[in-house]
């Protein structure tokens, strides 16, 4: 069965400063072409739930991901490989493969 996933626009801003870090805040307003106010207020919520870090230079402020959220990815990532090491053997099994023609795919 597919999973299905509802993302929201917080969640794509999320991923835009995943792939941009320290992306200002004017920045993620324009590439999203949502109003400033609005970004503001999501930036806020996810600074309060630590999964951004807001740092200002002047009167500029610069988003990136928390250190919290960095760790958590790297969690995720993590159990991810592992789980596809595991795909890999059951399905290998399957196949009556050999540990020599296994590490030669």
């Amino acid at each position: 069965m597919q999973s299905k996933v509802l993302l929201t626009p917080v969640d794509s801003m999320v991923e835009l400063i995943r792939e941009t870090p320290n992306i200002s805040i004017l920045g993620i307003s324009e590439k999203m072409r949502l109003p400033i106010q609005i970004v503001e207020v999501w930036i806020l919520v996810l600074e309060e739930f630590e999964v951004v870090k807001v740092t200002y230079k002047g009167f500029e402020g610069y988003v990136a991901l928390s250190k919290k959220e960095l760790e958590q990815k790297k969690i995720v990532n993590k159990v991810d490989v592992e789980n596809l090491k595991e795909i890999f053997i059951e399905k290998a099994k399957q196949k009556n493969y050999d540990y020599e023609k296994m590490r030669k795919l």
